[in-house]
């Protein structure tokens, strides 16, 4: 189901995000797996929930974005100049959720 998350980008002066991997600024759909590894290092991922941390190969990475693809909606996050993905934003409509809300 189609959510107002799934239209959201913004720029600035140096960033440009916008929704992976077909709307993304940075790498085409093929090379996002690589892309996620690269950004999801051990360091980067010691304060997520532990399921999420790393390290990432390609193949752990790609099921890491089906698996945010299901649950909402994820911006990526790239250099304007060089097209470089630098980071991940993470939405999610908490309409759909029963659970109690948790922040992560």
């Amino acid at each position: 189901m189609e959510s107002l998350l799934d239209h959201c980008s913004f720029e600035t002066a140096r960033l440009r995000v916008a929704r992976w991997p077909s709307e993304a600024p940075g790498p085409e759909s093929s090379d996002l797996p690589a892309e996620v590894a690269r950004l999801l290092t051990p360091a980067v991922t010691a304060p997520l929930p532990e399921p999420w941390q790393g390290p990432y190969t390609e193949a752990r990475a790609a099921t890491w974005i089906r698996d945010r693809d299901a649950e909402g909606t994820t911006l990526l996050v790239a250099d304007r100049a060089t097209r470089e993905p630098v980071g991940l934003v993470l939405l999610l409509s908490l309409i759909h959720i029963s659970e109690p809300t948790r922040l992560q």
